[in-house]
């Protein structure tokens, strides 16, 4: 069972992801991207707004009531967690976009592109739908998940190929495997 805390969490994650392929959106269009109930999104978005990662406007239309659009703030875009940067990948936000909000979002960026770039080419792999399976990782313990990662050998092989382009995957994975580099300057 996951604690209120945590399904808040989740559910301005779902929000915030909605807003950063699509801002501004209305209440209707919320709804619908996010599929919450009516409460849960009311809620959140009002938690949103005080904590001022969603703009809330009021637009002078002439229509009767008049439309309330929700737009994504810096803030907001800074607040996405892993989480919601895979949510915002599965909803069809663009790798570029994606990859822009992350590296805002760390201190010496230059040092995180290629990780970024790695984790990006992994959801391409998995592809939007398969995607929102790595989700469930962050919320249920492992011996517990229902929708278990299964890979082709295909697949394998691709994400096998992405982490020997990128340090420190490559180093890692080597020292996994027991692949030892041959030492320059040396013959034998």
């Amino acid at each position: 069972m996951v604690s209120s805390k945590k399904q808040a969490e989740i559910s301005e994650q779902k929000i915030l992801s909605a807003l950063l392929k699509k801002s501004p959106q209305t209440y209707t269009e919320l709804l619908q991207t996010t599929k919450m109930s009516s409460r849960t999104l009311h809620k959140a978005l009002h938690r949103l707004e005080e904590q001022g990662k969603v703009l809330r406007k009021i637009e002078i239309s002439g229509k009767y009531p008049p439309p309330v659009l929700y737009n994504l703030t810096e803030e907001g875009k800074k607040s996405l967690t892993l989480r919601g940067i895979i949510e915002a990948y599965s909803l069809g936000v663009p790798k570029d976009t994606l990859l822009k909000v992350m590296l805002e979002k760390v201190k010496e960026p230059e040092k995180k592109i290629d990780e970024f770039k790695a984790f990006l080419e992994i959801l391409d792999i998995l592809g939007p739908e398969r995607a929102n399976t790595l989700i469930d990782f962050f919320d249920t313990p492992l011996h517990t998940l229902k929708t278990p990662l299964i890979f082709s050998m295909e697949e394998i092989k691709k994400l096998l190929q992405i982490f020997m382009r990128y340090e420190p995957y490559r180093t890692e994975l080597k020292n996994l495997l027991g692949i030892q580099e041959p030492q320059k300057g040396k013959t034998s």
